[in-house]
């Protein structure tokens, strides 16, 4: 029930601050193409939908770009490192995994300051003297707060020690 609560609030959350105005200062001139690009940082906190009790943290860094006539449309990379702590729905023993990631993002900007995105990519996790090699998907949704701020939530399903869907909610701190 705890997952239910914090996943429809986190797009309750997004879609009412997708309708704000974006600021005079963060207004792209759109007779160019391709913008300069942004670099970020950020953190985030998971939970997974599926069976077992778990919790996750996440660091990641990525750049991308807006291009097209409008600026509409996004592409960026990024590359992730994470800690997770679950309790198995199998018969396994509580454990804390690490991995590591990297995916291609590629968006809409729905207006200017709120993009919905998709994630391919691939992540490796280690368990104990384990480690998987895995695909990972995801949908999110990212509004920008003000010039550096902004705040994310997304799902995600990867398939490296088992298949299984999360969502998280994170941060971000634009560096440009």
């Amino acid at each position: 029930m705890f997952k239910k609560i914090v996943f429809t609030s986190l797009i309750s959350m997004m879609s009412a601050a997708s309708f704000a105005e974006r600021p005079a200062s963060l207004k792209q001139d759109n007779s160019t193409y391709v913008s300069t690009g942004t670099t970020y940082v950020g953190a985030s906190t998971g939970i997974p939908l599926s069976s077992g009790e778990a919790v996750s943290g996440d660091i990641f860094a990525g750049h991308g770009k807006t291009f097209g006539s409008s600026q509409r449309f996004y592409l960026g990379g990024e590359i992730n490192a994470g800690v997770n702590h679950f309790k198995s729905q199998y018969d396994w023993p509580s454990a804390t995994t690490y991995s590591l990631g990297a995916s291609i993002i590629p968006g809409i900007m729905l207006t200017p300051t709120v993009m919905a995105y998709g994630r391919a990519g691939l992540n490796m996790s280690k368990y104990k003297n384990h480690v998987w090699l895995g695909q990972v998907f995801g949908l999110g949704l990212q509004k920008d707060l003000n010039k550096n701020w902004g705040v994310r939530g997304e799902y995600t399903l990867s398939s490296n020690i088992a298949t299984q869907g999360q969502a998280s909610l994170g941060l971000t701190y634009k560096l440009d």
